[in-house]
């Protein structure tokens, strides 16, 4: 097939090898890029909890994957790389693989539509691209479904404009289908029945005007679209059984109840927010969210006017609907499903169809330029564009590679295991409202080989009091701290949003003399120094209510304070009735959001 469309006059008949070598070499740019500190940060959470599946076995990993929501395909990859090596760097590597594969393809697609030059630059836009390096680095099915689209529509692309299609064809196209259903659940899912929506739409047009299955020159376009929807329909009749899995092991999804509620479809619909879009299309086209703003709007006033009907187009009007349709159905259903936010890396069909379509506005303008003769002007406009682009990117890049963004959980464990390996004890918490997920010693498993004891503040604490007041052992306090994670620090909006109004930050003007303060991306270590030599002598559990009482003070004062307070309520001895009255008076105090947890907690003490 690929040979082919290499022959195909749409495609690649005007292609020399020095163009390749371009291509070869923004690729081989690609690469390298995702290649650049792929292991640098340690694994996010999402990642440490999808590898966590990867030891067992092929069906214990399907499961997994079925757990957390999403379709095996990207687990089973990733396990199968897990067992030639079990570093960062092995298991990030088929993401950072998928996501260079998208840059040769989408150079290659748009080429089939636009001059070697523009595919070659929006090719070079992709492998420049923060956001796309940034999730050609992770461990989740974030690159893998952007490659099998762009793999799909390229294979789509060969069959709507090719008269001589073989059985051969069909079938890297069914494959390509399919594997795209099984990269990702929610996303992949909305494109591909947006893709079908559109063939069927197309296909009815065509009958519309000039009958069905005429014996004209009309019959094998539309045995094409008839085939093309067969195919559409057969993978996703394959695909169903891992969809009613997923449906099963998620609890994120509607209940019974909620699915013949009409008030509350409208309810959740009613919290349509074009926040959601903006910061999406921010986030993925940063530095260049305006620029491609303007250039997706010209591709649309492009295609409407459109009067050539040439097959190479066919693909792009497709893709004009494509995009919105998409997003309308991704955002609907997600909204109706889930009350989580909706982060801007969810429309993973964003930045490849947008850049597509840029493709062709690029090249619309280039013919329009070269219609008027303007070939001085069309010169100048692209050295001085090119030059004032390449520029913003590199300097964006270099800022992109230069700031952690990730919780450094392996640096955070290597520390905890050369200083405090055994006789000691780690207090995990996070300081944030109670009501939110805790990731509790999320990436010890991984990175920490020490023997201390660990136990999380409020409820764990509480379990292990009575052996704490027998030992003398010393206390860690590690706090885990949400906030915004951006991709430069220039970033308009943060591709992960935090549940934190404002940034955590200590009052180091009134730390207490007695602790130590060390501090490691996303967390805080807080240990007693040398300066109270008898504080070895009393029990942890006194020494971890010392640390609280010290603590409060100097931190964020909000609700996140309420576990705090309550914990240290309960650690607080009998015999100081008052103190204990006023943590728990200071919790009902500041509590908001957390009465119900609150009042619970008070009750169990």
């Amino acid at each position: 097939m690929m040979n082919k469309i290499l022959n195909s006059q749409y495609n690649f008949s005007r292609l020399t090898s020095s163009k390749w070598f371009v291509f070869f070499f923004i690729t081989c740019l690609a690469l390298g890029l995702r290649l650049h500190h792929l292991d640098y940060e340690s694994l996010f959470m999402d990642e440490l909890l999808q590898v966590s599946y990867y030891k067992g076995t092929f069906s214990e990993v399907i499961k997994g994957a079925f757990q957390q929501q999403q379709p095996p395909l990207d687990y089973l990859v990733g396990a199968l790389f897990n067992k030639a090596s079990e570093s960062d760097y092995m298991i990030r590597l088929p993401a950072a693989l998928w996501g260079t594969g998208s840059v040769l393809l989408i150079m290659f697609l748009s080429s089939t539509f636009a001059s070697w030059p523009i595919a070659a630059f929006v090719g070079l836009i992709m492998a420049l691209s923060p956001y796309h390096i940034y999730f050609s680095q992770e461990a989740r099915p974030y690159s893998i479904p952007v490659f099998f689209l762009l793999a799909m529509l390229t294979s789509l692309q060969y069959l709507l404009t090719s008269n001589r299609v073989g059985a051969r064809s069909y079938i890297v196209f069914f494959i390509l289908c399919l594997g795209f259903l099984l990269t990702r659940s929610l996303s992949p899912l909305a494109t591909y029945v947006s893709l079908g929506i559109i063939l069927f739409v197309m296909l009815a047009k065509d009958i519309t005007k000039k009958g069905f299955l005429e014996k004209t020159s009309f019959r094998p376009h539309q045995n094409h679209l008839i085939t093309l929807i067969l195919i559409l329909l057969v993978s996703l009749l394959l695909y169903s059984p891992f969809l009613i899995e997923i449906l099963q092991a998620g609890q994120r999804f509607l209940n019974e109840k909620q699915t013949h509620d009409i008030a509350f479809f409208i309810s959740r619909l009613s919290e349509f927010s074009f926040s959601d879009i903006i910061q999406a299309w921010f986030v993925q086209f940063e530095p260049f969210a305006t620029l491609f703003l303007v250039l997706y709007g010209l591709s649309l006033i492009f295609i409407i006017n459109e009067k050539n009907d040439e097959d190479k187009y066919v693909l792009v009007r497709l893709l004009t609907a494509l995009l919105p349709l998409s997003f309308f159905i991704h955002y609907t259903v997600f909204r109706i499903h889930t009350s989580l936010a909706f982060r801007p890396p969810y429309p993973i069909y964003l930045l490849p169809l947008v850049l597509l379509l840029t493709s062709y506005s690029l090249e619309k303008i280039r013919l329009l330029l070269s219609y008027y003769r303007q070939k001085n002007i069309t010169k100048l406009i692209t050295i001085v564009a090119s030059i004032l682009i390449m520029y913003i990117s590199v300097i964006t890049l270099t800022d992109f590679k230069s700031i952690r963004k990730k919780s450094n959980w392996r640096d955070v464990g290597k520390y905890l295991s050369e200083q405090y390996s055994t006789e000691s004890v780690i207090v995990f918490s996070t300081l944030e409202p109670s009501k939110h997920w805790h990731p509790t010693f999320y990436g010890f498993d991984r990175y920490y080989y020490g023997q201390s004891e660990k136990t999380a503040m409020s409820e764990n604490l509480a379990k292990v009091k009575h052996i704490l007041e027998k030992s003398t052992i010393r206390p860690i306090l590690m706090i885990f701290h949400y906030r915004d994670y951006f991709l430069t620090s220039h970033s308009r909006y943060p591709f992960i949003t935090g549940i934190r109004r404002s940034p955590f930050e200590w009052q180091l003007s009134k730390w207490p003399e007695a602790l130590d303060l060390k501090t490691f991306t996303g967390f805080s270590l807080i240990t007693f120094n040398d300066k109270n030599p008898d504080i070895s002598r009393i029990n942890t559990v006194d020494q971890i209510h010392y640390m609280i009482d010290s603590i409060l003070p100097v931190a964020p004062q909000d609700s996140a304070l309420v576990e705090w307070h309550l914990t240290a309520s309960f650690l607080t001895p009998e015999k100081y009735k008052q103190h204990k009255l006023y943590h728990i008076e200071q919790a009902k105090k500041i509590a908001r959001i957390d009465q119900q947890i609150l009042f619970e907690k008070e009750e169990n003490n």
